[in-house]
């Protein structure tokens, strides 16, 4: 077909699509079990198929799966990730240190009812912000004062 023909059908297409749509819908009920049948006996053509096409533009899935995981996942202590979320877009920056980074990205999220509610940091303010989060850094640097305080003191430092 030339390519003429083709553009008319790209158009034409796009004009009905509701339509098309409607009569997709009403033969998939008039032949419930056609895929069914079509994809039993050319499974092996399928799969070949399939196999194919991934490893052909591996990388592109591979991206495109790390991103979906990025905005609808959630890592958790306990192993299993909460699915079904939607973040806030990522970004190739720390919030906190506003460094762009090369490496991976963690979503700090601050309300367990809400997780959707969050901000992208680095690994070293990730673990700050749960520091400042959990009250511990407080008790943190009251340590680290007396501990100086002690070593100088030590050494013979006046501080």
């Amino acid at each position: 077909m030339n390519k003429f023909g083709s553009e008319y059908k790209r158009k034409w297409k796009r004009k009905h699509k509701e339509r098309i749509k409607e009569s997709n819908k009403r033969y998939r009920m008039n032949h419930p079990d056609y895929h069914k049948k079509y994809n039993n006996e050319h499974r092996e053509q399928i799969n070949k198929r399939n196999r194919k096409y991934r490893e052909q533009h591996r990388e592109q899935i591979n991206k495109n799966a790390r991103d979906n995981r990025r905005l609808h996942e959630l890592g958790t202590s306990g192993g299993k990730p909460i699915k079904g979320l939607n973040k806030r877009p990522y970004s190739n920056y720390c919030e906190m240190c506003e460094k762009e980074q090369l490496r991976k990205l963690a979503y700090h999220h601050w309300n367990k009812s809400n997780p959707n509610i969050g901000i992208w940091v680095c690994l070293p303010c990730h673990f700050i912000v749960e520091l400042i989060e959990s009250g511990k850094i407080k008790r943190i640097k009251k340590k680290y004062f007396q501990l100086k305080k002690k070593v100088c003191h030590w050494k013979g430092e006046i501080r």
